[in-house]
């Protein structure tokens, strides 16, 4: 086994460090990390991230939460177990929407009866710092458009480390988000 970083050089090379290796068949798993969208504003406040998340010490006093699917709701109700008023926002029509709706619905009222507030089809449109508080500024159909909190949890999904491998030379593609659902497109040789 050898830790360290691999590029690509064909569909059955890989360089690591300065040797190349050659295999007929090479398994990738290259993990991802937290999708931080362009959100204006984002480079001007702090936020966290699933990964972040987990070195905190404090309780936040408000956690806006971008992003209703697993990792988000999951935040959600652990830091308002710990007190903190936890406002999550979801782009979509309802939370968790790769699951059926009769499951959407029974989360989103178990969330709500614990007290923390929920905005469905939740356009984001700022982050600002404004004084010690973040401005959340959103378009949504569901609750308050604007938040003021003390901290945020981006929790829109996972990014895969795919950008540097050299995938193209392999002969393998990505969708338009990079996401981690590949498409091998290489015959062997």
């Amino acid at each position: 086994m050898i830790q360290s970083h691999a590029r690509f050089v064909s569909s059955h090379s890989i360089a690591v460090n300065d040797e190349v290796l050659e295999a007929d068949n090479i398994f990738i798993n290259v993990g991802g990390h937290a999708t931080v969208p362009p959100f204006p504003g984002i480079d001007d406040v702090a936020f966290l991230t699933s990964s972040s998340m987990m070195d905190v010490d404090f309780v936040a006093e408000h956690l806006v939460i971008v992003g209703g699917s697993y990792i988000g709701l999951e935040f959600g109700q652990v830091y308002r177990h710990f007190g903190s008023d936890v406002t999550i926002g979801e782009m979509g029509p309802r939370l968790i929407g790769r699951e059926n709706e009769n499951v959407s619905e029974a989360a989103q009222k178990i969330l709500e009866s614990k007290g923390i507030q929920i905005r469905l089809n939740a356009k984001w449109i700022s982050l600002a710092m404004l004084k010690s508080r973040i401005a959340v500024q959103t378009e949504c159909t569901e609750g308050a458009p604007d938040v003021l909190d003390t901290h945020v949890l981006l929790a829109v999904g996972r990014t895969p480390n795919t950008h540097d491998l050299g995938l193209d030379r392999a002969g393998v593609a990505t969708d338009q988000r990079d996401t981690s659902s590949l498409t091998i497109n290489c015959k062997p040789t």
